[in-house]
């Protein structure tokens, strides 16, 4: 169903309740029937390019999702119901959330976050609750203090910064000890 200027989601494809897999790129969606939390097995689900501004909290329902995609959409907020997810990647890309939402901390099998050009200020100091979190990309954003609880994420191989107004690091940064991967390129240390 990629990009077929759909403007909702058809009523038939919540009634299919084996679907594991169903992409959505490239259409006009604004919103999301109560009824996508139906798909309870639904593994991957890529909403990029669409112009969502916000999920249904049944969203929270879709216990199975792996891979979730909603890059390049008008999301200012997630439901907190995200946080029951077994979700292991999550990309935000350019959206308007202008804060990293709290309910990423109760994705324990999160592995990879991406949430560049959004305009976020700041991480939450409970991004150190991901501890499996391996891949965190914030590239693009307004961020000019790393919360020390970052230090904690033990998994953590590629962190990917650039063009953020970072001052210093974390004094414990070295703790990162399985990072393979630094990006801090352009406005990131002064």
């Amino acid at each position: 169903l990629a990009a077929n200027a759909l403007t909702a989601l058809p009523d038939e494809i919540c009634g299919l309740a084996a679907l594991r897999e169903l992409n959505l790129l490239g259409n006009a969606l604004r919103e999301l029937p109560a009824r996508i939390g139906a798909l309870a097995q639904l593994r991957r689900l890529e909403l990029a390019g669409n112009k969502l501004e916000a999920l249904p909290p049944s969203f929270g329902n879709l216990t199975r999702l792996k891979r979730i995609v909603l890059d390049c959409n008008r999301l200012r907020a997630l439901p907190e119901t995200l946080g029951t997810l077994r979700c292991t990647h999550l990309s935000l890309n350019f959206n308007r959330l202008g804060a990293l939402p709290r309910c990423v901390k109760d994705m324990p099998r999160l592995r990879a976050l991406r949430v560049d050009g959004n305009g976020l200020r700041a991480l939450p100091g409970e991004i150190g609750a991901a501890p499996r979190l391996a891949t965190l990309s914030a590239c693009g954003n307004r961020i000019t203090q790393l919360p020390d609880s970052l230090c904690a994420l033990a998994a953590l191989r590629r962190l990917w910064l650039d063009h953020n107004f970072l001052a210093s690091l974390p004094s414990d940064f070295h703790r990162l000890e399985a990072l393979e991967e630094l990006r801090l390129e352009v406005r990131a240390i002064d």
